[in-house]
């Protein structure tokens, strides 16, 4: 589901927030199927491998362009996202890497996948204070590329690239918490191997082993002020990282209409190296010097179960019910290689709280090529108030979707728009170089997403 989330989770919840090292530096600046023959011809194995190829660079041609301008990104598979993310027990396409391995058994054959979401995410906030309104805008773009291959009529292999995180905020210079952030962007790529295995008749388990890269860019203004010095001096902090997660499924057919899924996905640690710059007045540079950063975050803990019935054999609905540990991001330690009387090692509190999101979608099939999807998604804020930062201003989400996908021969095409709301929060609390933060935040994002599948 393409829900864009200017803040915690989303441009839509896996998960690393930045939000540490920003604020690190605004402290210390300013204080189913028959078997596929294994002795298949040679050409037709090099074709296969050379489709799957193709779709992974693809998708890597664009990653430098995801600008998630919210946190965790569930944005794969233009069917699944068309139907609200309600896929955990139904999911039947490639992207079931990333939804629930144990739904790779049921696809024959063959399946490449790639396609992109898109929209434009706007982030308002009034301010009570000095009654300026602000609004930022993003136009995130995130790609992906799945491939599945099935080696037996019980076991599907598959392999993914996509992005399950990212942020992208930026505000004016000149604002008033401008000492506290002025850009914060990150991105994170993963990729992914799996495999779904049946069982037995009704049951299927899967597992997806993944590694992730990570990069981050910050900045905020420093006060000056306290150094008897006219103007600001500004702060910039880079840093990447490397983690590895699994992501657990299994789904059960209970009989031709009913049938569940669940999914757990393991925290993830991820180790950064990075380099923190400042420019101020010369006086001032034995204070600031240049030199690397070193931090590390444990991505949450999640988990999804899900229950879907067939009405009729053209009309299915699902249910979802996700839970995601935020509690693990309670503190982000911060060591810098020089520090001084006011660039120090710090360790930042996060404040926030895990959080249950709840998601319906429906799939009617109208004809053997055509067939109309439906979704609502409903994720709450994971920030207490004491915590909510313009870095990552967490607002509760509802999102609306709905889609079309049309399939001839071995091609399916899929298409989906998409509305998110962020519901109005009110903010009061007290931040590092932000000691009053009053004021309201709000968000929406439009936007939508093709995929292409061809079948081999």
């Amino acid at each position: 589901m393409f829900t864009q989330r200017i803040g915690l989770k989303r441009a839509h919840k896996c998960q690393v927030s930045p939000i540490g090292m920003i604020v690190a530096i605004s402290i210390i600046a300013n204080s189913n199927k028959e078997s596929i023959p294994l002795g298949e011809d040679i050409e037709m194995l090099q074709s296969r491998l050379l489709s799957c190829a193709l779709a992974v660079v693809t998708a890597l041609s664009f990653f430098d362009q995801v600008w998630a301008s919210g946190f965790a990104i569930y944005d794969h598979g233009a069917k699944e996202q068309a139907q609200g993310n309600a896929v955990v027990a139904t999911v039947d396409t490639p992207a079931a890497v990333f939804y629930n391995p144990s739904r790779l058994e049921v696809l024959d054959g063959a399946n490449a996948e790639v396609g992109v979401s898109a929209g434009r995410s706007v982030l308002r906030f009034d301010s009570d204070l000095s009654g300026e309104n602000i609004e930022v805008s993003s136009t995130p773009l995130v790609p992906y590329a799945f491939y599945s291959y099935q080696i037996s009529n019980k076991m599907t292999l598959g392999a993914g690239l996509y992005s399950s995180m990212g942020n992208r905020i930026d505000y004016p210079n000149d604002w008033e918490g401008r000492f506290l952030v002025t850009s914060s962007e990150f991105k994170q790529v993963n990729f992914a191997l799996s495999a779904g295995v049946r069982i037995s008749d009704r049951t299927a388990v899967g597992l997806s082993v993944g590694m992730a890269r990570s990069t981050i860019e910050l900045e905020n203004r420093i006060d000056l002020t306290p150094f008897t010095l006219p103007g600001e001096g500004s702060a910039r902090l880079t840093a990447e990282g490397y983690g590895a997660y699994g992501i657990l499924g299994v789904h059960h057919d209970f009989g031709p209409r009913f049938g569940i899924g669940a999914v757990y996905t393991t925290p993830m640690k991820i180790s950064y190296d990075g380099h923190a710059s400042y420019s101020v007045p010369a006086p001032l540079t034995p204070l600031f010097p240049n030199g690397g950063a070193d931090t590390s975050l444990t991505v949450p803990q999640s988990a999804v179960v899900g229950a879907a019935w067939r009405f009729s054999p053209d009309w299915v609905a699902e249910v979802d019910v996700q839970w995601v540990d935020w509690n693990e991001l309670e503190e982000q330690k911060i060591e810098f290689e020089r520090t001084t009387a006011v660039v120090r090692d710090t360790s930042i509190p996060y404040r926030l709280k895990s959080t249950w999101t709840y998601r319906v979608g429906t799939l009617y099939r109208i004809s053997d090529t055509s067939q109309w999807r439906a979704g609502y998604a409903f994720d709450p804020s994971a920030s207490r108030n004491s915590g909510m930062s313009p870095i990552l201003p967490d607002v509760d989400n509802h999102t609306f979707t709905v889609g079309y996908g049309y399939k001839k021969g071995s091609w399916n095409l899929d298409g989906f728009l998409a509305y998110n709301y962020g519901a109005p929060r009110k903010v009061n609390n007290s931040l590092p170089r932000m000691p009053e933060h009053r004021g309201t935040y709000q968000s929406q994002t439009i936007g939508g997403g093709v995929s292409v599948t061809y079948s081999f």
